[in-house]
């Protein structure tokens, strides 16, 4: 559980911390979606130890999922709290999504 922005304390998140912590990485994927005109979701987290600028590589993407194209991403806040993000996806509409 993480605190968030919203101020509801009960919500879960996936999290990299332990077991295994950030030495382990890996890919989450949905099964195939018709994305809806806007989605909202809340992200919590780092890049790297704070106050060092590394690659960004803890990233969250929508992709078409018939082509891989990147129709939406974000990085995490750099924070331990966790921040709203907001996708407008209406120009997705009738594509695919995962």
């Amino acid at each position: 559980m993480r605190p968030s922005a919203d101020g509801n304390a009960g919500a879960l998140f996936w999290s990299s911390l332990p077991p295994g912590g950030e030495q382990l990485t890996g890919v989450i994927r949905s099964e195939p979606f018709d994305p809806p005109k806007t989605l909202t979701f809340f992200m919590a987290g780092h890049n790297g130890p704070p106050g060092e600028t590394l690659p960004k590589r803890n990233v969250m993407r929508l992709l078409d999922a018939k082509t891989g194209e990147m129709l939406a991403e974000a990085f995490p806040p750099r924070d331990d709290v966790a921040r709203k993000v907001t996708w407008d996806l209406k120009k997705f509409a009738g594509r695919a999504a995962v």
